[in-house]
């Protein structure tokens, strides 16, 4: 993987350490690559990726060893409680950021490319101009935010700073964007990687000049230099659950009703009376409309990843209100095996051993 450029200001006023409690991924992870795929599907390559860190309020210090003998590092931000994480690499890195949309405000997380470096945080809110964000909390200065329209989740940013102006870019998925700046030279890159609550891990990368983004597939090898119990390896545990659950689901309606929750139930998901009577209202609608296919891909996309945290929608976010505090809401992919686009069902939540689902059920409080 052949890392390079971007570009973004180091905001060392800003700094402000995030709380060691609010990120609870291990101090040292190491993967193997099993799918890595250049821009423009042109090449693939494998190797291991490791994650360390001292504390868990600094950076990860992101190494990559491919099986062609070459070596690249790089520093990794996570988004608290999101599986979400920011990787700038490269021997020009400067700095790395992960930022989280929530309507019309960005939340950031951002850190020297720097070992040990400290993580801080900034918010952005949505200025007077198309595309343009200003700085909150007492911070002077804006972001112009431009999606770049030849690659799909490639943006261009601008940064409007009292010390000046700064371009950059940014890789985006779902609710989440990353981007890192470089100190003057072209060896610097950006990934995106989404966890999966397993320690899956999926990514997608950029580098100045490619003709589209590469991918990369994790698989996990050990857990602060220890074997991963069966639970981290997906042999058990929620995700492992969800993934069966989908294939036991799949094109099978009857099955997918045997998971519409009671009165009772939706009582237990809804924070609510009021939210429970709007909430069954959407579920009895939401399944007297489901298809005799159930929910179903296409017939390639053989492949099931489970998702939870910051891969859910935002709608789950911005109506987090109607729901029980820390409701765990479980969804699921449908891939081609390779890719990391697909069909994707969202809705899954565990109440007292039993599973039941109500798909989109955010929508219930639109």
């Amino acid at each position: 993987m052949k890392l390079t450029s971007i570009t973004l200001t180091i905001f060392t006023a800003l700094i402000v350490p995030v709380r060691a409690a609010e990120e609870s991924l291990p101090k040292k992870l190491e993967f193997e690559i099993t799918n890595g795929v250049n821009p423009a599907q042109a090449g693939r390559y494998s190797g291991k990726v490791s994650f360390e860190r001292d504390d868990t309020a600094n950076v990860f210090k992101v190494t990559w060893t491919l099986t062609d003998g070459s070596t690249t590092t790089g520093w990794g931000v996570p988004f608290p409680k999101s599986g979400a994480m920011a990787v700038a690499y490269g021997k020009n890195a400067a700095a790395v950021a992960i930022y989280r949309k929530d309507g019309d405000k960005i939340d950031a997380r951002w850190a020297p490319a720097k070992d040990g470096s400290p993580i801080g945080e900034y918010g952005l809110q949505r200025g007077k101009a198309k595309n343009q964000f200003v700085m909150t909390g007492g911070a002077k200065g804006g972001v112009t935010l431009t999606p770049a329209g030849e690659i799909a989740g490639l943006a261009a940013l601008q940064f409007d700073l009292p010390s000046g102006k700064t371009d950059g870019f940014a890789i985006a998925s779902g609710d989440f964007l990353a981007a890192a700046s470089h100190s003057g030279g072209m060896d610097t890159g950006i990934v995106l990687y989404q966890f999966t609550p397993d320690l899956k891990v999926s990514g997608k990368w950029y580098l100045p000049g490619a003709k589209g983004l590469g991918t990369e597939d994790l698989k996990l090898l050990t857990i602060d230099g220890k074997a991963p119990p069966a639970a981290a390896t997906g042999a058990a545990g929620p995700a492992a659950e969800v993934q069966e659950l989908a294939a036991k689901i799949r094109g099978k309606k009857d099955a997918l009703l045997t998971l519409k929750p009671t009165k009772e139930q939706i009582a237990l998901i809804a924070a609510s009376a009021e939210d429970a009577l709007a909430l069954a209202a959407y579920t009895d609608k939401i399944f007297s409309a489901i298809p005799d296919t159930g929910l179903d891909g296409k017939a390639d996309q053989t492949e099931i990843r489970a998702f939870t945290g910051g891969d859910l929608p935002g709608g789950y976010a911005k109506h987090a209100a109607h729901f029980k505090k820390d409701l765990a809401v479980y969804g699921f992919k449908l891939l081609k095996p390779g890719e990391s686009a697909g069909m994707s069902f969202d809705g899954l939540v565990k109440l007292n051993g039993q599973w039941v689902m109500v798909p989109k059920m955010w929508r219930a409080f639109e």
